[in-house]
């Protein structure tokens, strides 16, 4: 048997919903040639209409992955965290209780690091997309392990 080499394509895609004509339009935001763009997040505990997402795009043909702040309000402007051999996880949003923006808060993103062969966790400023916390792990971990155990006050 010849195993075809087949690469999905995927899209990061924005819907508007008309309820009286029932139109449905998209636009497409990211959409790589290659490879993927996956785990989409936003700020849940946010009272704001959801303007900003962010999501880890999986460029693993060019060795490259970052998490991406995309911004709906500014022309779909997108900003990017990455550093080269890093490779990202599922990121998870952790909000500001004491702001009212909607990205006020922190990316907890695990990234495994194959310049020292380890797994680190690192913070990043929603709003800068700026490390503000880099912690090397003592064990490897998974690919996507930040969600699990964790609850947000709401689901308690």
């Amino acid at each position: 048997l010849k195993r075809t080499n087949n690469s999905p394509k995927m899209a990061f895609r924005r819907y508007d919903l008309n309820m009286d004509t029932k139109e449905v339009k998209f636009t497409d935001i990211v959409t790589p040639p290659t490879d993927a763009i996956d785990f989409p997040i936003i700020n849940l505990l946010s009272k704001k209409e959801e303007l900003l997402h962010y999501l880890a795009e999986l460029l693993y043909s060019t060795g490259s992955t970052a998490v991406l702040k995309v911004d709906h309000c500014n022309g779909e402007k997108i900003t990017r965290w990455e550093e080269p051999g890093v490779w990202v996880s599922e990121p998870f949003f952790v909000d500001d209780p004491k702001s009212s923006r909607e990205d006020a808060g922190m990316i907890m993103v695990s990234v495994f690091d194959e310049k020292i062969n380890k797994n680190r966790l690192i913070m990043i400023n929603a709003q800068t997309m700026k490390t503000s916390s880099d912690t090397t792990l003592p064990t490897f971990i998974p690919m996507t392990p930040i969600k699990a155990g964790i609850q947000l006050e709401n689901d308690r």
